[in-house]
């Protein structure tokens, strides 16, 4: 017999494992697997994230709920790409439909990815850091009280993915990199010398939207 059909029932919600058995006409036996899954209402995840021209890390996998993406420091807007297995799941980023542009932050974008389950009773959160790479050339800012509150005391050039030290009285903000790297053996703070406690590191993303509002220049210099 060269074909066949049978009916297999599918548990919502689950995978099933299907084995068809093929047997030839001298007696070999091959077997192929089919994995099906029934989709089921109250499922709420993504088949698919992806961002346009760019590479997530680590890989897309339903299950991994936390992504990283650099993009070129030119690059000012990101399409985030985001799908569920059911046209009937809502997807929101930050609030919006996906797909369309999201304005870039100088350094740090978060993306907050959510998904909803058919019938309404479930929801998922993915959370997506975009970062553009540093601008390789001198950056200045064209209002000088801009210049002085928006400069990193340790590289006093203006900030880069700014980490708030948590708690810090006065206000204690550095570059990113540049606070990562000091307080890689060492945790405490580089100015104050005050121990950093767990939880310390906190990506300012509010002052991210400020700097990302300011008007910079890159002077050009003649030799």
């Amino acid at each position: 017999n060269s074909g066949g059909s049978r009916d297999v029932p599918l548990k919502e919600g689950a995978t099933t494992d299907i084995k068809i058995e093929v047997t030839s006409e001298d007696g070999h036996v091959k077997n192929y697997f089919v994995h099906a899954r029934r989709l089921s209402a109250k499922d709420a995840v993504l088949t698919k994230l992806s961002v346009q021209n760019g590479t997530l890390e680590p890989e897309f996998n339903p299950g991994q709920e936390m992504y990283f993406c650099l993009l070129p420091s030119n690059t000012v807007t990101a399409v985030v790409t985001a799908v569920a297995p059911d046209p009937k799941n809502d997807v929101s980023i930050n609030g919006n439909p996906p797909n369309l542009p999201i304005s870039l932050n100088l350094g740090l974008t978060v993306a907050n990815i959510e998904v909803t389950s058919a019938d309404q009773s479930n929801k998922k959160a993915y959370k997506l850091d975009l970062v553009r790479k540093q601008i390789p050339r001198y950056v200045k800012f064209t209002n000088p009280k801009s210049a002085i509150e928006y400069e990193c005391p340790i590289s006093l050039s203006p900030l880069y993915c700014p980490i708030t030290i948590k708690n810090s009285n006065p206000k204690c903000t550095y570059s990113g990199p540049s606070i990562i790297e000091l307080t890689r053996t060492s945790k405490v703070d580089p100015l104050t010398g005050q121990p950093l406690q767990p939880g310390w590191d906190v990506c300012d993303l509010d002052l991210e939207k400020k700097m990302a509002a300011e008007m910079v220049v890159i002077p050009l210099t003649y030799s």
